[in-house]
């Protein structure tokens, strides 16, 4: 394979590293946005998807206290950090 060399300048290096930091970083934060990695309240259905646990199984570990919040009748909401923190606390 034949190998290419680039000759830059240093101003020109200094840019071109920065430009691919800064597109690798917005990449990098997109991705976590769209996985919600960075979202702490999250629904039951992504709670099970996190936890890749059923909702069965999740409903009996809100029964025996995992925290979750209501709001309203139907729309429950729950804090990865709470939830981590209360697994933590309540592992055999």
């Amino acid at each position: 394979m034949a190998e290419l060399k680039v000759m830059l300048a240093d101003d020109q290096e200094g840019d071109l590293k920065k430009y691919i930091y800064d597109i690798t970083l917005e990449a990098i934060q997109q991705a976590r946005k769209d996985s919600s990695v960075d979202k702490d309240l999250i629904n039951k259905t992504q709670l099970c998807e996190w936890l890749d646990i059923s909702m069965p199984k999740l409903n009996e570990l809100i029964r025996d206290g995992l925290p979750i919040s209501v709001v309203g009748e139907r729309t429950f909401f729950a804090s990865k950090q709470e939830v981590r923190k209360w697994i933590l606390e309540h592992k055999k």
